[in-house]
């Protein structure tokens, strides 16, 4: 697996409410069929949604998960924190690690896991600390939405302080499971979210087999995900583009991707309409006919075929994703497409039977988006 992630333009050679904590018995999401998406929902308002972007993979492939706690109600929804763990796992930094306490935990296990397996495979503590911090007391959600603001005492003088806003979702990808004990182990735990997409877990890779995403949130709701992993066949290469944004690591849907074969390493035209392959620009005599076909009619008459442009236009998905399955060799990419406000461009040398990974950051602001 080639994983590059890309900052800047480069070219790549290789209602008012308080929610009830009363409990009842543990919320459960569980998978829907191929969407790989398990939602459930808490009495007090509060949805926890987590989607993968397969629920099949192959040997050597990454996992993407997307997860998000959503406040369904039409009106401010104020919710006090809680401790109902139903299962452990890497604390997941919906808002800042020192804001005690964090909200949410993920694992990623080997085994087809219902939640009692779950309960007894992720129940391992994460613990930390920090030279000062807050403590959280209320999480204020505004109305259909997954921003909230956060109110609570500073550890130094202990004054009331308001934080925010956070949005209560997040990505992560991995090519592997964990191992719990031994990530609770380390001198600086993982925290899924600090510093993403940077800090992600250690993993051991995926063999051939059935493994289990699990997701809790502290109000004790938990999500399950399934999904299998067999051997590849024959190798292919392929290009994953993952867009998100440059502050929050949030995934950026709609955002064009044009994609395609480039004959060399240095095969760019910067046009005043944007980057592009220099076999998609052609210069022709004034007043010639330029047809949709290729063909170009020059004022005497004379027609000339040039070769069709190899870029394929995409969109990056409701997780940020743009997957080109088939991409081998020289590949040119430009995410913003053509007159886009915003690019990041450049080549990426495909190997045969390797997957390439490019993580591109997106800034905030009003950009070129499909509609």
């Amino acid at each position: 697996m080639t994983a590059l992630f890309v900052m800047i333009i480069l070219i790549v050679a290789g209602g008012l409410g308080l929610a009830s904590t009363t409990q009842s018995g543990p919320r459960l999401g569980t998978e829907l069929g191929s969407t790989s998406t398990a939602t459930v929902s808490y009495p007090g308002g509060l949805r926890l949604t987590v989607s993968s972007n397969a629920s099949e993979l192959q040997v050597g492939q990454h996992l993407n998960v997307s997860l998000s706690i959503v406040n369904t109600l039409p009106k401010v929804n104020i919710v006090r924190p809680s401790s109902d763990w139903r299962m452990h796992g890497v604390p997941v930094a919906l808002w800042p690690p020192c804001y005690f306490g964090l909200p949410a935990e993920a694992a990623v296990l080997q085994g087809n896991y219902d939640l009692q397996d779950v309960q007894s495979a992720a129940n391992v503590t994460f613990g930390y600390m920090c030279m000062e911090g807050v403590g959280i007391d209320h999480i204020i959600f505004q109305p259909d939405s997954d921003q909230v603001n956060l109110t609570g005492l500073y550890s130094v003088d202990e004054s009331n302080q308001t934080l925010g806003p956070f949005r209560m979702s997040l990505s992560f990808t991995t090519a592997g499971y964990w191992n719990l004990q031994n990530l609770s182990s380390e001198l600086n735990i993982p925290i899924l979210g600090e510093g993403y997409p940077w800090d992600i877990p250690a993993y051991t890779p995926f063999t051939p087999g059935e493994y289990t995403v699990a997701v809790c949130d502290e109000w004790g709701q938990v999500a399950l995900l399934h999904f299998s992993v067999s051997q590849a066949g024959t190798p292919q290469a392929g290009l994953l583009i993952h867009v998100v944004n440059e502050t929050s690591g949030h995934p950026v849907a709609g955002i064009k991707v044009l994609a395609g074969p480039a004959s060399s390493a240095d095969d760019i035209a910067l046009t005043p309409g944007g980057p592009t392959l220099k076999e998609c620009v052609h210069g022709v005599p004034s007043g010639s006919a330029v047809l949709g076909n290729g063909t170009v009619v020059l004022p005497n008459g004379t027609r000339i075929s040039y070769p069709a442009c190899p870029l394929e236009t995409y969109a990056t998905n409701s997780t940020g994703w743009v997957s080109i399955q088939e991409a081998s060799g020289m590949y040119f990419f430009n995410v913003g497409g053509m007159a886009g406000a915003y690019n990041v461009y450049g080549i990426v040398k495909l190997s045969q039977g390797v997957e390439t990974d490019l993580m591109v950051d997106w800034p905030n602001g009003n950009y070129t988006v499909t509609p």
